[in-house]
């Protein structure tokens, strides 16, 4: 079953070094868990070329073996019922090496596949390295449909190194307390994950090729708080990344591309840190933020995804801070429901649609970022919004530079809104809220607008140098316009139109081609100490049957 033969064994295997070397023929079936029951600790056990066929579970329970083959394309089998949801191999033991070998649970029937589901449990696994063992897997593949290639668990600590795991319910899974080094591995071709993250798991996962998945490339559970690093992940399907329950991973550095929905989903109680990636082409979103979820996302890049690149949910509350979210054929960020969070110098340009969308009650701080050149709005918001927005630079894009609907009211601050080609800052229906210290400039068809029944409070603006005119009130609009300079707009700095009904006080309002103040239509308002200075044509201009007062101005 197995013989003895020194010489030859060192020849194969001029690495080992133990005290006993030990050739092990796969002429019998079960050689191989002879060979091991039979094995002294510090023992290297040399597997000839060919295919090893185990009726039984494989145990590794002393200290010190190492089993290895010369040949890629030495296999061990099992053949036993994968209904006892046991192990090929399972490792309990410190110091065991297992390098260059292929391991492969045949049995494929879809009998014992119900039987696993009935039972409630995964199926076989091919490695399952438990107690504290510290094995050292190199150059190894694993293949089982039916459960598990590796199942890393309670204390272990192991290595796993150059493999590869394929054809698997799920690659690898690590859970309970374990800390593993997965690095330059290729895990591919699995049912449901590459790798999944779970228990109280930590442990680094670098450098590997994780593709061809169909429910994500990474899962991530429990209050798992690896490490994921400088990883491809390809074709995942459903998702790159996926967080769910409690998990505290770390990703850095890692590259999603391929066919895949969604970069990264976080959901449930999920923190992670996410910093240095790159997600392109997801066909949903590159970025999602669902349920209570919270995160630091910090130097990612987003490009091209077909949904937004950024989406943010439910009660979640991310960080997200110098991001690029780019080139998309949605919004680049999109926050809907209850969602907050912080948002500071990230740069949104070249999407399709807005750069920055609000819908529901969502309330989050956006300050520092660049929105720049994007098909639709700038920013827009809707429903109940509130929110502030401070520092911002919000140009080039080719509608509203802001635009406030519905009964949205945010505070906005020492923002840049300019060379829009529409309206750099538009309100309508019943949109409210506070704009203090922005300079909005150079917008095409009107630097401000004010429509509907909306109302707002503007004040120490610098509004400039629009061709379509300075700030333009239409409908039912109210809003109180407080030391604002408006000037160097063309037609006029400043019209009310229609039955609007502003308060102006403190205005600097000069040096427009038109008129500095135009009140028209059956609209009112209250006009007080402005000053209104080197215009082209009237200084104030009143006509149809409008009926403005006016209060010492100048």
């Amino acid at each position: 079953m197995c013989k003895h033969d020194f010489m030859h064994a060192e020849m194969m295997e001029p690495n080992c070094s133990l005290s006993h070397i030990v050739r092990v023929s796969p002429a019998v079936p079960g050689s191989l868990g002879a060979a091991l029951q039979a094995a002294e600790a510090r023992t290297c056990l040399v597997l000839e070329e060919g295919v090893f066929i185990e009726p039984n579970p494989l145990l590794v329970a002393k200290q010190g073996i190492s089993i290895s083959s010369a040949s890629k394309s030495t296999l061990v089998v099992s053949n036993f019922d994968d209904t006892n949801a046991g192990s090929l191999i399972r490792i309990v033991a410190r110091d065991v090496v297992i390098k260059n070998i292929q391991f492969e649970i045949l049995v494929d029937n879809a009998a014992s596949d119900q039987s696993n589901k009935d039972k409630g449990c995964m199926g076989q696994s091919c490695l399952a390295i438990c107690a504290d063992s510290d094995a050292e897997i190199v150059e190894c593949s694993f293949t089982a449909k039916r459960g598990y290639g590796v199942e890393i668990c309670d204390s272990s600590t192991p290595k796993i190194v150059d493999c590869d795991v394929n054809n698997c319910t799920c690659g690898i899974i690590v859970k309970d307390r374990a800390s593993p080094l997965v690095r330059g591995s290729k895990l591919h071709h699995c049912r449901d994950a590459c790798i999944k993250l779970a228990g109280v798991s930590t442990g680094v996962v670098e450098d590997n090729t994780i593709e061809n998945s169909f429910e994500a490339g990474v899962v991530a559970c429990g209050r798992s708080t690896s490490t994921v690093k400088n990883n491809i992940l390809r074709n995942t399907t459903g998702c790159g990344f996926l967080l769910l329950e409690a998990s505290r991973v770390i990703c850095l550095n890692n590259t999603v591309g391929g066919k895949h929905i969604n970069g990264l989903q976080a959901g449930e109680d999920s923190d992670i840190t996410f910093q240095s990636n790159t997600i392109e082409g997801s066909e949903g979103s590159g970025i999602v933020v669902h349920d209570s979820a919270r995160g630091f996302f910090f130097g990612n890049e987003v490009k091209g995804t077909k949904m937004a690149g950024v989406g943010v949910r439910d009660n979640a509350q991310p960080i997200m801070s110098g991001n690029i979210i780019t080139g998309g054929s949605g919004s680049g960020v999109v926050l809907v429901g209850s969602a907050g969070g912080v948002f500071t110098a990230n740069t949104v340009s070249g999407n399709k649609c807005a750069g920055v969308g609000l819908k529901g009650h969502t309330d989050a701080l956006f300050e520092g970022n660049i929105i720049k050149n994007n098909d639709g709005y700038g920013v827009w918001l809707q429903d109940d919004v509130r929110g502030t927005f401070q520092g911002n630079v919000i140009e080039g894009n080719k509608m509203a530079g802001m635009s406030v609907n519905h009964r949205a009211a945010p505070n906005v601050r020492s923002n840049t809104i300019k060379d829009g080609q529409q309206v750099g800052l538009l309100l309508q229906n019943e949109a409210d809220g506070v704009y203090c210290h922005n300079t909005i400039s150079c917008n095409l068809a009107a630097n401000v607008l004010l429509m509907g029944s909306s109302k707002c409070t503007m004040s120490e603006n610098t509004i400039m140098r629009s061709p379509g005119g300075g700030v333009l009130i239409r409908g039912q609009a109210y809003c109180k316009l407080l030391r604002n300079n408006i000037e160097g707009n063309s037609r006029a700095n400043f019209a009310v139109l229609d039955q609007a009904r502003p308060y102006a006080e403190g205005n600097i309002i000069q040096d427009g081609d038109g008129r500095g103040i135009v009140v028209t239509g059956t609209s009112r308002g209250h006009f007080k100490g402005n000053m209104i200075l080197g215009h082209g044509l009237a200084g104030m201009y009143v006509g149809g049957d409008a009926e403005p007062r006016g209060e010492m101005n100048v």
